[in-house]
């Protein structure tokens, strides 16, 4: 048995993107949040990758950097914000 993971990748964006729409009717913005910690290259392209994935199917993206040095405490006030 062969695999297609394109064939299957575009089956799940469709079925996203009627459900981003549903949400959408009701005023509903679904957002993916991603918290960055430094500036590695493949995760920048990763986020890239996500970024231009959330758009083709109506959602938006919110990308929120930091150093690597950024204290814990921080991050966990961002997360408890973007709940």
């Amino acid at each position: 048995m062969k695999i297609d993971g394109k064939l299957i990748a575009s089956e799940i964006l469709a079925d996203l993107k009627l459900r981003v729409d549903k949400l959408a009717q009701k005023n509903i913005a679904p957002t993916l949040a991603v918290i960055l910690m430094g500036n590695e290259h493949s995760s920048l392209e990763y986020i890239k990758q996500k970024q231009l994935k959330a758009t083709e199917i109506g959602a938006t993206t919110m990308v929120y950097s930091f150093q690597d040095s950024v204290e814990e405490k921080e991050i966990e006030r961002l997360s408890q914000k973007t709940r």
